[in-house]
């Protein structure tokens, strides 16, 4: 089975058509890429590359069709992964090793599936996480962080699936997706009051990004030397600098960004209204 085929507009080192804004001169952020097609993705929440600064797929989840496919932007056409048992995805984690993480929340679970769809290992534990919205994998799977939407809370999980242990958000937090930094430290977007959250060594929280810097995010990704892209409600991609620092920098004119992905040097934009991922390549500060 193959989905709608794909519409190539550029290719890795030509500028992106109908990408423009102050970034797409010699800023922090230079478009590459565009490619869709006329099946729209959406609400696609995680866009990963195969290995860091060499693109070969995309993977996304297509709310509208209830599938996963992996978008090759050097084929014509998106090849559907087929998953036993699909139900509807919230976040959707690539390790780079073939293998695909699923939250699958009206399940209370999060899968663990190879790039056939095959299910590998289901990380599941109703009573402390019975809704389970996002999730951050470490390398091939060792350490796998889920966000739980109901207790607002974080949960790891070892390689074989067994919760080690649980961390409360702070009062009145809501997470709505995860990352990890440079470090390897764990980030998690605060939905709800619209923070960036990073857990500190002794079991609590710094705010790396404070309420308000960004209006309304949606979807963030950890860039390098402390930078942060941030999508906000109304689809304009935002670039911030963690606390204490409160530069802002310019970025390509993006419009109906809804989820971010950074590997390597390259930043995988969503745009699912308008059918389209674009590519950018991080130059820095």
């Amino acid at each position: 089975m193959r989905a709608a085929a794909l519409v190539l507009a550029g290719t890795l080192l030509a500028g992106c058509a109908g990408v423009g804004g102050a970034g797409a001169g010699g800023g922090p952020l230079v478009p590459l890429a565009t490619f869709g097609g006329a099946d729209a993705v959406r609400l696609g929440l995680r866009y990963p590359t195969e290995a860091a600064g060499n693109l070969s797929a995309v993977f996304a989840y297509d709310a509208r069709s209830r599938r996963i496919v992996a978008l090759d932007p050097f084929r014509s056409e998106a090849e559907v992964v087929k998953v036993p048992d699909l139900v509807p995805v919230t976040d959707l984690w690539y390790t780079g090793s073939e293998t695909l993480y699923l939250a699958e929340p009206t399940r209370s679970r999060v899968r663990r599936i190879d790039r056939r769809g095959r299910v590998e290992r289901v990380y599941s534990a109703p009573a402390e996480l019975p809704r389970p919205v996002a999730v951050a994998v470490e390398g091939a799977g060792r350490r796998v962080w889920v966000a739980d939407g109901a207790f607002a809370r974080i949960g790891r999980f070892d390689a074989l699936g067994m919760l080690l242990e649980t961390r409360e958000l702070p009062p009145g937090a809501a997470p709505t997706a995860l990352a990890l930094d440079g470090q390897g430290r764990l980030l998690v977007l605060d939905g709800r009051r619209g923070a960036v959250l990073r857990a500190g060594p002794d079991g609590g929280w710094e705010t790396v990004l404070g309420p308000g810097r960004v209006p309304d995010p949606v979807a963030f990704a950890a860039l390098p030397g402390g930078w942060l892209a941030v999508a906000g409600r109304d689809g304009a991609l935002h670039l911030a600098e963690q606390e204490p620092g409160r530069r802002r920098l310019p970025v390509p004119a993006l419009t109906g960004v809804r989820d971010l992905w950074f590997s390597g040097m390259v930043l995988v934009a969503a745009r699912p209204l308008e059918g389209e991922v674009v590519l950018l390549q991080w130059r820095g500060p």
